[in-house]
């Protein structure tokens, strides 16, 4: 047996396996047999790739001799699970704009000859801290999200973090960034070194850019109208422990978290009755949990 490996950018990637006999119908007709779903692990001039179970999404199987199977993949990795462990970890988002982060209280980032202003957002999750930024290759006009591990991570606690931060960023700013995740193992004396890479094909993003707050035209509203109260501070951008309390709650509470991703669905939609029942529906949920968070402490 030979595969082949390749890059779907539709997708993401696809493996062509040969199979050196043809199979009957039996198998053609219920692929799984093939083992498809099963844990696939694949070396080639000494470099390993695995395939965690349920990694294929789609699959098609030729009836040729020699036949061919076409895997379209959701996760592939390099190596193992077990590289992941105990490093500095890093995702990587492709993202279709340029992420807006001045809501947050943030630190300026230099990265090559660039400095970003609004570049660093600071996030505490579980006792672990991480950095948000965000950067844009001028050669190709790309840009990307990034989320680093400022001290050691299993893989495991690594993903449910950054998705918890990325869940609470969708729900500030109204865009949920999914899509296609890359993480990888970055080495502790020079970050631009990738030893490890995962990469997981999410679903769509949601980019509505409808935030929830934004600091800086609240304030210039008050201005506008004369009520702006006295000591408020100059910046009103939400400081680094309430986002970082934020996105623990949501890695705790998974009905809070399902009420996040849901009101920026509710962004999404064009009908504004189904938009207020959504928002409806989120908020009532989010009022409960917050009543039964109260009753509780008493």
């Amino acid at each position: 047996m030979c595969s082949l490996l390749q890059n779907d950018e539709e997708y993401g990637f696809k493996l062509k396996i040969l199979l050196p006999k043809l199979h009957d119908y039996t198998y053609n007709q219920n692929p799984e047999r093939f083992g498809i779903l099963n844990r696939i692990e694949l070396e080639s001039t000494g470099d390993k790739y695995t395939l965690p179970e349920m990694s294929s999404q789609h699959s098609a199987v030729s009836l040729s001799e020699p036949q061919m199977i076409t895997l379209r993949l959701a996760k592939l990795m390099t190596n193992t699970e077990s590289s992941f462990d105990n490093n500095l970890l890093r995702l990587v988002i492709p993202v279709t704009i340029d992420p807006d982060l001045s809501s947050f209280n943030y630190k300026s980032l230099k990265i090559n000859d660039s400095v970003v202003v609004a570049g660093l957002v600071e996030i505490a999750v579980d006792n672990k801290q991480y950095h948000l930024f965000k950067y844009r290759n001028d050669d190709t006009k790309k840009n990307y999200l990034f989320i680093d591990s400022v001290e050691v991570n299993t893989l495991d606690e690594f993903i449910t973090n950054t998705s918890a931060i990325i869940t609470g960023l969708g729900f500030i700013t109204g865009n949920l960034y999914l899509d296609r995740y890359y993480y990888q193992v970055v080495r502790y004396d020079e970050y631009k070194r990738v030893e490890n890479i995962l990469f997981e094909k999410k679903e769509e993003s949601s980019i509505t850019n409808k935030e929830i707050f934004d600091p800086y035209k609240f304030r210039v509203f008050l201005e506008q109208v004369q009520k702006l109260p006295k000591n408020v501070p100059v910046d009103l951008a939400m400081p680094y422990v309430a986002f970082s309390n934020l996105c623990n709650t949501i890695k705790t509470n998974a009905t809070f978290a399902r009420c996040c991703k849901l009101i920026v669905e509710g962004n999404e939609t064009k009908h504004h009755l189904l938009r207020a029942a959504i928002y409806s529906i989120g908020i009532e949920t989010i009022s409960n949990l917050i009543y039964e968070f109260k009753q509780g402490k008493r």
